[in-house]
């Protein structure tokens, strides 16, 4: 399985993605959304209850 730049497999069955993305990045789970995705989100679930007739109260 080649998959790197130098090809070589990568291990492990050659899938997944490297560590050398991973190493500075804060783990999605626990990264807080801003306030701005956080309002983007309510109003993305509205428009979903409003468009199958729900109530959101």
């Amino acid at each position: 399985m080649l998959n790197d730049k130098n090809g070589r497999g990568r291990g492990y069955g050659g899938y997944g993605r490297g560590n050398e993305t991973d190493g500075n990045r804060p783990h999605p789970v626990l990264t807080p959304l801003t306030m701005t995705q956080a309002i983007r989100l309510v109003r993305l679930a509205e428009d979903a209850v409003a468009k199958r007739g729900l109530s959101m109260e």
